[in-house]
């Protein structure tokens, strides 16, 4: 949901804010993160000044992967 591919931080921290059907594991710039029952998930990361690329990739129950990119920049 949250934030948008290119989105301009203008703080250190940045909300990476989402919903994930049907996913055994998420990853966050490779790190596992929690999701609820929903799908929903909620992890806060740093932004540093520049470009930063966050990466969330997908696994179903299947071992299909999605990936979603996206470019946040810093201050």
């Amino acid at each position: 949901y949250t934030p948008v591919d290119g989105f301009t931080a203008t703080t250190s921290t940045v909300a990476i804010i989402g919903r994930a059907q049907r996913v055994n594991n998420l990853l966050l710039n490779g790190k596992s993160i929690p999701v609820d029952e929903q799908g929903n998930f909620s992890e806060t990361i740093i932004i540093f000044p520049g470009i930063n690329i966050v990466t969330l990739e997908a696994h179903d129950r299947f071992e299909r992967e999605t990936v979603k990119r996206l470019k946040l920049v810093g201050y």
